[in-house]
């Protein structure tokens, strides 16, 4: 085995606190293409541009009585508006994280803000003035906390020192590394890191040599916390129509469906499941004006039949701040219910969950209930076997836009991202078949402009065979 100095071009900066160790994996959470992790260089660079930013983390979590640290050079120009940072979360976005920060707040690059959080509740800034800009050059940074105390450190100097008072929360929670960078311009009307004016994008904040607790202060890799207990990763995928728009990158467990003015795209399962199971994924919106566009996860029977069970989440276009409910069983749906998310579903990664039996049907967003459906003596339920699927379409034709929206495609092209996709595991699996699809093989159902083309296709060649018949 190679060793470490064959392997990486740097040395461990001097100033790293003991017991730590090279962080040699991330998993990014949102806007991949915005972050380029370098790692026989030990760097990590996160774009903003006028795509947004990205936020990366480390696939371990680590426990109290441990360190981390990095070197970070700020993104130069004009910065003001953006939140660059590096910060201990138990999980970022969940309302009870404990958390310990250090942010950058763009206005002011000779200062940085230091606070933590416990069981979702902050409030307990500081702002340190730096003796440099901090995007001249890489400055080391690093945090240690234990059941006593926290302390923050810049270039080696103890900045700040919180000891643990009797009767006082305390962050005691395994925590992930994260770090991003992101336009804050709307908390506190610019107040905090001043307005985004993004003349000098993009821009570039860089991570070097980040460091880790060693094994013993870590916690192994795990799936996210809010998957339904029976289910494991979907393994292998089928693309029924356009695969050039659907790209599945397994080694980073996601898959990414893109429309554009080629159309989309639809995936699913190779195999199918029986109720008593459960799905879910992480759902990342495409960014820009999706108005007229669906974009969705569901179960079905079969996709385009007419006597097919399904069970829906659908996200319609022209409102990115709702969700879909819906399911049908041989072939007969309006059940429709629409769900107003607290978040804007193309702003990061959420968890959406499906569980189903014989006696009801849940819908989860985020681990919360958003409905759930009983069995009624004598009413139809879906009971067929499923196969899970998700696709990006252009709905604008139903009712006349009133439904999606009507389709502008100004910012095409527009990617739905699945991530960490989960499906029942064996005991609830019917055996991989010949999937006999109902819909078109190249075009996804209900899409009047192929049915058109296929009905002026048929007609040309009937067309050239009667002028051809009389020939010889």
């Amino acid at each position: 085995m190679a060793s470490e100095s064959e392997v990486y071009s740097w040395e461990p900066h001097p100033l790293h606190p003991d017991g730590t160790e090279p962080l040699h994996r991330i998993a990014v959470d949102y806007c991949p293409e915005a972050c380029l992790h370098e790692r026989h260089e030990g760097e990590i660079h996160v774009t903003y541009d006028h795509r947004g930013g990205a936020r990366w983390r480390s696939r371990r979590r680590f426990l109290p009585g441990s360190a981390v640290a990095t070197t970070i050079r700020a993104p130069a120009g004009d910065t003001s508006g953006l939140n660059y940072n590096i910060y201990l979360s138990s999980l970022e976005g969940s309302k009870d994280q404990d958390e310990i920060d250090f942010e950058f707040l763009g206005h002011d690059k000779r200062a940085v803000q230091t606070n933590y959080h416990v069981g979702g509740d902050g409030g307990r800034e500081q702002i340190h003035a730096l003796p440099f800009d901090s995007s001249d050059g890489f400055h080391h940074y690093a945090i240690a906390w234990d059941a006593a105390a926290i302390e923050w450190r810049v270039d080696g100097e103890l900045v700040r020192r919180e000891q643990r008072r009797e009767g006082e929360p305390w962050p005691e929670k395994p925590m992930y590394l994260y770090a991003s960078v992101w336009d804050a311009s709307h908390i506190a009307d610019g107040a905090w890191t001043g307005t985004y004016h993004g003349r000098d994008a993009p821009y570039v904040c860089s991570y070097k040599d980040v460091r880790v607790p060693t094994a013993e202060h870590s916690l192994e890799e795990e799936p996210h916390p809010l998957h339904p207990d029976g289910t494991e990763p979907l393994q292998e995928i089928a693309v029924d129509y356009c695969p050039e728009a659907c790209l599945e990158e397994r080694h980073v467990g996601e898959i990414h469906v893109t429309y554009d003015a080629r159309g989309g795209a639809r995936w699913r399962s190779k195999r199918r499941f029986r109720p008593g199971s459960a799905v879910a994924t992480t759902i990342r919106a495409p960014a820009g004006d999706t108005s007229g566009l669906n974009y969705n996860i569901y179960l079905s029977s079969l996709e385009g039949s007419n006597d097919q069970d399904e069970i829906d989440f659908e996200f319609l276009g022209h409102d990115k701040r709702a969700v879909q409910t819906n399911y049908h069983v041989n072939g007969d749906g309006g059940r429709e219910q629409i769900h107003v998310l607290p978040f804007d579903s193309s702003d990061g990664f959420h968890h959406y969950a499906i569980t189903w039996d014989a006696a009801r049907i849940e819908w989860r967003v985020d681990g919360e209930l958003v409905r759930r459906e009983e069995r009624r003596e004598g009413e139809p339920w879906p009971e067929k076997p499923m196969y899970l699927y998700a696709s990006v379409w252009d709905a604008s034709y139903i009712a006349d836009g009133a439904w999606t929206g009507t389709y502008h495609g100004r910012d095409a092209p527009y990617v739905c991202r699945y991530k960490d996709v989960r499906v029942p595991t064996g005991k609830d699996l019917v055996e991989e078949e010949e999937h006999q699809d109902a819909d078109a093989a190249d075009a996804p159902a209900d899409d009047p402009e192929a049915d058109a083309a296929a009905d002026a296709a048929a007609a040309a060649a009937e067309e050239e065979k009667d002028a051809g018949a009389g020939e010889v």
